[in-house]
């Protein structure tokens, strides 16, 4: 169905904002009909969302009409209330975990760990960690487009450099993985990466995956067949006499997300590594919507960010061209207009024949064969990649250890919350019981007159 693009919407609520039971309606009203502001919304989960202001806070209450009880008959859920405070990075969420201001939080970011571990550590220490198997990734993107986006020569030549194996092949070799991971957190929770899946991923196979490990020597080869040459002696490449911008230098800029301090370090210690390959790598970091504005463009070289998945069967559009619109390495133009390499062909080809499959080793080895496509082909580049963490303050209780709450993107999608509490004495007073939908909140609502 695709992640966060698709989502069930209670007939009964919306239809008549829908133009096959209203002839006045249009899919953009549909689409449209709940605002986020537009609360509460009708749910069938533990809670309720109630109060919602953009960049600062939402707020969810316990759903009356939920289904759920526990074993002695009580309804869930047993907490009252769950407020989510929106901050600017994910420190400062480990910040107010661990300085017990928050409750709950992923651990996704290594230059916390060593923080978290020591904050963490004896029986005063406020909040518990847990860190499953490796299920984020660090990786460059390359833009594959042809037509997305090129605004001049240089645009277009870069491109077409993108999409020949060979120098992608010498990308890899240029990357020392196992630097990169110790700068970001030595020890046991970071390794080399070679993109596909994280090795955390049911659909991982160690097997499969192709490696084309760090070899500055094979490296300047490859560029060398290319037809790069350093004609001044300055230490960086110029283009043949056969491109379009001969003799200009090998120049590259990198996208990476500002928010994302481990891969601002990691893109800092890629541009001395590509140095030594003769490639002049300039990072430009962004912000927020600006980072989505230019990827969502296809106005960039490579972008350098978090790969926070490991389920492609789930997001296949973080790992193929399921349609038009993905991967964001290498969307379609205006009017579709794209010409996908032979092998992101099989990789769509396979992507879209697993939806069919319900034979879960069946679809595993369709994922196999697809992990390695993409690593052969390195149709992203992988860097290194990270376990995932959960922090939990120690006042929540019923937290089960036993759980596989890393099975999902996100632990709390594998945590049941309906069934966790807080014993009294330390439970915080309710501020917004007042706000509990009955059914008259409902029938009042636009979508019912």
């Amino acid at each position: 169905m695709g992640y966060l693009q698709f989502g069930v919407s209670p007939k009964h609520v919306y239809k008549n904002f829908h133009p096959d039971y209203n002839a006045d309606a249009t899919y953009d009203d549909f689409i449209n009909a709940t605002p986020p502001d537009d609360l509460p919304a009708v749910v069938m989960g533990p809670w309720v969302p109630v109060e919602y202001a953009p960049g600062q806070q939402l707020v969810m209450v316990r759903n009356p009409y939920y289904w759920q009880v526990d074993e002695q008959g009580n309804q869930l859920p047993y907490i009252d209330e769950v407020v989510f405070n929106e901050v600017q990075s994910g420190e400062i969420r480990t910040m107010n975990l661990i300085s017990g201001k928050a409750d709950r939080t992923n651990l996704e970011n290594p230059q916390t760990f060593s923080l978290v571990r020591q904050a963490t550590q004896g029986e005063d220490a406020p909040a518990v960690v847990k860190f499953g198997p490796f299920g984020i990734g660090y990786r460059i993107m390359m833009n594959l487009s042809k037509y997305k986006s090129i605004n001049d020569d240089r645009d277009a030549e870069l491109r077409e450099l993108f999409r020949m194996k060979e120098f992608r092949q010498a990308l890899s070799h240029a990357i020392d993985r196992q630097a990169i991971a110790n700068v970001a957190f030595p020890g046991p929770l970071t390794q080399p990466w070679y993109g596909g899946y994280p090795s955390g991923s049911g659909y991982y196979n160690e097997d499969r995956v192709v490696k084309y490990k760090y070899d500055l020597v094979a490296t300047k080869g490859l560029l060398k067949e290319l037809g790069f040459e350093d004609t001044n002696g300055d230490g960086i490449l110029n283009w043949s006499k056969n491109s379009k911008i001969a003799g200009e230098e090998l120049v590259i800029e990198m996208l990476i997300g500002q928010d994302q301090a481990a891969a601002v370090d990691a893109g800092e210690a890629l541009v001395s590594m590509f140095r030594e390959a003769g490639i002049k790598l300039v990072i430009r970091p962004t912000v927020g919507q600006t980072t989505t504005t230019l990827t969502e463009a296809g106005d960039f070289d490579m972008y350098f960010t978090r790969l926070d998945s490991a389920q492609p069967f789930w997001q296949m559009d973080q790992f193929g061209p399921v349609d038009d619109r993905t991967p964001i390495w290498h969307t379609a133009a205006a009017g579709g207009e794209r010409d996908l390499l032979l092998f992101e062909e099989e990789i769509k080809e396979k992507m879209l024949e697993s939806r069919f499959i319900t034979d879960a080793t069946k679809r595993k080895a369709l994922y196999e064969d697809i992990l390695e496509l993409s690593t052969e082909n390195i149709y992203q580049l992988g860097v290194y990649e990270v376990r995932r963490g959960t922090g939990l303050h120690k006042r929540i209780r019923n937290w089960q250890p036993d759980l596989p709450p890393y099975m999902y993107n996100w632990s709390i999608n594998s945590i049941p919350g309906q069934i966790l509490y807080v014993e009294e004495e330390e439970q915080f007073e309710t501020s917004f019981q007042d706000l509990i939908p009955t059914e008259a909140d409902y029938k009042v609502r636009s979508w019912n007159k």
